[in-house]
């Protein structure tokens, strides 16, 4: 559905979508309402920490007036999607640029489901004269259209009942015609291969060793061609057969598309409910047994709940966590604790957002030391990887996630993303296996959403 009225509006030009604004956004928690969102009302930059970005995002949603279906007997609030790069300047050039630092949008169409619930809102500022009201109109037969033409297939049945080959690790072997992703040469392919990326790793540990830094979170950029038009409504469904568990996003900005499967949230926001989680440690799938007591682990568990309990405590009273527990997705395991706490007075999501981001679990500690390592160090800048991503409403609530498991595509390309936390007792060659458990999960979606079968609509 996305993708036809996608094109249908850019085809015919109509519709606010534009190349400077996020044209479109989908949402696709484990649980909880899904939305898929088309078009620009209204449109906030900046970057994360801005106070003007923030006092806007309140401002407008504080002027919007809601005309609700009489069947609707919980008419869902009108909510602001949208993220951030990971730190101000990450996405100044190619391919992030159209991203920039930060952008909350109210979107102009969005479809949301839930269950067997599922409404449709549209959001329009100023009066509806006879050019805008025919616009309107005709943006309304677009999506009717995309809604009945938009088939719902499975794909065809096999004798062998194996998930679909993943691609090598690290790309080694040797890519055929019929591959529908082939890697470039590991010059152009790989911001950080796994000389250079030992090396980096041996960097932050004599750093640790010098009292300077106790964890620095580096990461990998890892280039692949994609052959043939990749639709991001495929990829979406690749990634949720075989992580049903995360949170999929996907924001399209000035033609390139950023998109994932995160298992990692930063915050969600009810009332005065907030939850967080602290993830950080990892296996391979089914060596989680021994996880929670590797020492190496533990500690650099440890330096992530702790500085997280820091930064909720001027925000939220009675933080609490819970006892660490293993989280098991198809590629990797990882250690994971949540946190629980009440907002203070006042406080919106992101309030929290701002002061837990970015956490040790993808940053480091001391935070500002380890920033500066990776502004200085990492040849490709992360752009929105790892920033917060999520959406809020008037009152203050929401949900963030952090936008791992992910890349960028565009033009034929995708750059995709993978970090590892480096605390003493490291080992080089272990964390470059670790960034390639990370990295197969788009890899794989990749290959499987070039496939030639069609996949299920999006809710």
């Amino acid at each position: 559905m996305l993708a036809a009225a996608r094109r249908a509006f850019a085809d015919r030009r109509c519709g606010p979508t534009t190349e400077e604004a996020v044209s479109s956004l989908c949402w696709l928690p484990a649980a909880g309402p899904s939305y898929v969102c088309l078009g620009v009302t209204r449109a906030l930059a900046g970057p994360l920490g801005s106070a003007v970005l923030r006092q806007g995002a309140s401002d407008l949603l504080s002027t919007i007036t809601s005309f609700d279906h009489p069947s609707l007997e919980r008419a869902p609030r009108a909510r602001l999607f949208g993220g951030f790069a990971f730190a101000p300047g990450a996405a100044s050039a190619f391919p992030w640029k159209a991203f920039g630092d930060g952008r909350l949008v109210l979107p102009r169409w969005c479809y949301g489901c839930q269950g067997e619930r599922a409404w449709l809102s549209l959001a329009i500022e100023g009066p509806l004269d006879g050019e805008a009201r025919a616009r309107l109109l005709e943006e309304m037969d677009i999506l009717g259209a995309a809604f009945e033409d938009t088939p719902v297939v499975t794909p065809p049945a096999t004798d062998d009942a194996s998930p679909p080959a993943a691609l090598p690790p690290g790309g080694r072997g040797a890519a055929t015609p019929a591959d529908p992703v082939s890697r470039s040469s590991p010059q152009t392919a790989d911001g950080l291969a796994r000389e250079r990326w030992e090396r980096t790793v041996r960097e932050i540990l004599r750093a640790i060793d010098a009292g300077e830094v106790s964890k620095v979170v580096a990461a990998r950029c890892s280039m692949v061609e994609v052959q043939g038009a990749t639709e991001p409504a495929s990829l979406l469904e690749a990634l949720g057969d075989r992580y049903p568990g995360c949170t999929r996003f996907c924001v399209e900005a000035g033609g390139a598309w950023f998109l994932g499967a995160t298992p990692e949230r930063l915050v969600r926001k009810r009332g005065r409910a907030v939850a967080t989680e602290a993830l950080a440690g990892s296996a391979g799938p089914g060596e989680g047994v021994d996880l929670l007591e590797d020492p190496k682990i533990r500690r650099e568990h440890e330096l992530v709940l702790d500085d997280m309990k820091a930064r909720l405590a001027p925000l939220c009273e009675g933080v609490q966590a819970g006892e660490p527990e293993l989280l098991e997705l198809s590629n990797v395991v990882h250690c994971k604790t949540s946190l629980q706490a009440q907002a203070r007075e006042g406080v919106s999501v992101l309030d929290v957002v701002v002061a837990l981001h970015p956490t040790p679990a993808v940053g480091g500690v001391p935070r500002e030391v380890a920033l500066r390592w990776i502004a200085k160090r990492e040849p490709d800048a992360r752009g929105w990887y790892a920033g917060p991503l999520g959406w809020l409403d008037a009152s203050g609530d929401g949900e963030f996630i952090v936008a791992l498991r992910s890349g960028l595509v565009c033009d034929g390309r995708a750059w995709l993303f993978a970090g590892a936390g480096i605390v003493r007792g490291s080992r080089p060659a272990d964390e470059f296996d670790e960034t390639e458990l990370k990295l197969r999960a788009m890899r794989e979606a990749l290959e499987a959403a070039a496939r030639p079968y069609p996949v299920a609509a999006l809710p």
